[in-house]
């Protein structure tokens, strides 16, 4: 809930993200985690127009720097968003 309503709202919050990409690669279903929760929040018709913005922005940024998630993973997450 903090990430949502506080960090990800934050203009130019570039040094949190790589906190959470630490941490991710950590723990590999903390990782997948991460990014099925930047999903929720992209999809999120409720949500305010710039936290799902935020949310695809950081979810981009993750999914082309996070080495330690597998091709396949991120096959599916670009797939799933090209068949919406």
């Amino acid at each position: 809930a903090i990430f949502e309503s506080n960090i990800m709202t934050i203009h130019k919050s570039k040094f949190v993200q790589f906190v959470i990409f630490f941490a991710a690669q950590k723990h590999i279903p903390f990782a997948q985690a991460v990014a099925e929760k930047l999903i929720t929040i992209a999809l999120d018709e409720r949500a305010p127009g710039t936290q799902r913005q935020s949310a695809v922005m950081y979810l981009s940024s993750y999914l082309s720097r996070a080495t330690f998630l597998s091709t396949e993973f991120i096959r599916y997450v670009l797939l799933f968003f090209a068949h919406m």
